[in-house]
């Protein structure tokens, strides 16, 4: 008897898999010269980061998406968050299916009134964290996406600047309390 496999091990895998470059391109052989695509002269030197595959990824998995767009800090983050959500979310889930395994017909209707409240109690609770994961999950996606979008932007000097307090003067004192730094006119 055959086991079917899961949609999303076969998009992970396909994902992996992608052919790059000219010579992964069918009835081409590696070992010849090719001339280069003429797109290639418009290419930067900078690694190009493509949003579709940062929210596909992060779709896939959270977190995934800030690593290929170069923020680990971030992926961690993500990843860390959306493991401990997922893992409240059924611990309240066991609890709920423990608490109904414990109805009985001999309960009294105190001890049967007490097991219901608890049971909505922790329904309540595994709603909420339901919510919390798919809230992080979306960010996720978003922080991914607009992230690989703004991955190119060259990064400028800060117009504002706010400098620490400068060494004292020969008699101790500070020369001034705070440094600030417009620049105007970029």
């Amino acid at each position: 008897m055959s086991r079917p496999v899961p949609i999303g091990s076969l998009l992970l895998v396909l994902l992996l898999w992608a052919p790059k470059g000219a010579s992964a391109q069918a009835g081409t052989d590696p070992g010849l010269e090719q001339e280069p695509a003429p797109t290639a002269a418009l290419t930067d030197s900078v690694r190009s980061i493509d949003p579709g595959r940062a929210l596909l990824r992060s779709a896939l998995l959270p977190g995934w998406g800030q690593f290929y767009v170069g923020k680990p800090v971030k992926g961690v983050v993500f990843a860390t968050g959306a493991a401990s959500l997922l893992g409240l979310t059924f611990y309240c889930d066991s609890q709920v299916r423990d608490l109904a395994g414990r109805r009985d017909p001999g309960l009294t209707a105190l001890e049967r009134a007490t097991l219901e409240t608890d049971i909505e109690h922790w329904r309540t609770r595994r709603r909420r964290w339901i919510l919390w994961t798919v809230g992080l999950w979306l960010y996720n996606l978003a922080d991914a996406f607009v992230d690989a979008h703004l991955a190119d932007f060259d990064r400028e000097e800060p117009r504002f600047e706010i400098t620490p307090v400068p060494p004292p003067d020969a008699t101790g004192a500070p020369t001034c309390w705070l440094g600030v730094r417009l620049a105007i006119g970029r």
